[in-house]
């Protein structure tokens, strides 16, 4: 997981992003709405690059939701 915050401290920057916070296999970050796609995918690509040096057995799986809050989404 360290190898990918530090990749993902040096590429948000630029898009105007920043890691906000990290708990366990999680992270959020700011982003302006026009850039949130972009950012999405740069998020996905620095938790797979970072993360597959250590991980060779199984895949490496990576979830990224837009949201507008940091709050749950509620499901109906």
């Amino acid at each position: 997981m360290k190898p990918a915050l530090v990749l993902l401290h040096r590429r948000l920057p630029p898009l105007g992003a920043r890691l906000v916070l990290c708990v366990h296999d999680e992270v959020l970050v700011e982003a302006p709405v026009d850039r949130a796609e972009e950012i999405k995918a740069v998020v996905e690509k620095s938790m797979i690059e970072g993360m597959q040096r250590f991980v060779t057995s199984v895949p490496i799986v990576v979830q990224a939701d837009i949201r507008p809050t940091w709050a749950k989404l509620q499901r109906k």
